[in-house]
């Protein structure tokens, strides 16, 4: 069984922090390393995880930045941890988002029977809070690729093949799978949403702004 590291990022998210814990704790095919990066909050998030995390039977490592070096340097620093933990698949989870209870399971299944291209599994993602579509990304193209994104940051990937994000203050994410398709590394799809996304305004940063999730935060209402 390959080895499984996930980190969870967070920023100022005390308010949806709990969601994204307890997604995680939902999973069917539990990670086997988590880190818990904290880009030096200023609201109630430490609170909030230590709340968390001392409920768990499987405790998070955690990662704590002294100063607010941003999205970029703290993925890559969180990304560096759980290589030096000889992880051998590798994924990230922003902390205003949630996850399915079968996402880990289901792309790890996928990645273990994919050719040696295929580099990640990325999924539809289903849109929470302000908004409740269904992004339904295109099958791995990398001329397509090259001229819009349609991978999500939460793909699980190979340890083989991570670098560092490029710190180009926007679409990070995008640039990264460009500059691994470029060496002939691919995706790989699994047309269901399983990444529950948050778009939110101001607003809905102190509400719940969840529609059709229910509390665990892997399962819509009817």
């Amino acid at each position: 069984m390959k080895k499984i590291g996930l980190y969870l990022l967070n920023y100022n998210y005390s308010d949806f922090l709990s969601w994204a814990i307890r997604s995680i704790d939902a999973q069917t095919r539990q990670p086997d390393i988590k880190v818990f990066i904290d880009d030096c909050s200023a609201d109630k998030s430490l609170e909030v995880f230590n709340y968390e995390n001392d409920k768990l039977k499987f405790k998070y490592d955690v990662l704590l930045n002294a100063e607010n070096i941003g999205t970029v340097k703290s993925m890559n620093k969180a990304v560096k941890y759980l290589i030096e933990k000889k992880c051998d698949y590798i994924m990230g989870l922003s902390a205003d988002d949630v996850m399915h209870k079968d996402y880990i399971k289901l792309t790890e299944k996928e990645l273990n029977k994919a050719p040696k291209n295929v580099g990640y599994i990325y999924t539809w993602v289903q849109r929470i809070g302000d908004e409740f579509t269904i992004d339904k990304h295109e099958e791995f193209n990398s001329d397509n690729l090259m001229k819009y994104n349609f991978v999500h940051g939460s793909s699980l990937m190979k340890t083989s093949i991570c670098q560092e994000f490029p710190d180009v203050g926007i679409c990070e994410d995008w640039e990264f799978y460009k500059s691994l398709a470029r060496k002939g590394v691919i995706g790989k799809l699994i047309p269901k949403p399983l990444l529950y996304w948050r778009r939110h305004s101001l607003k809905s940063r102190t509400e719940c702004g969840i529609k059709g999730i229910t509390a665990d935060g892997v399962k819509r209402k009817d």
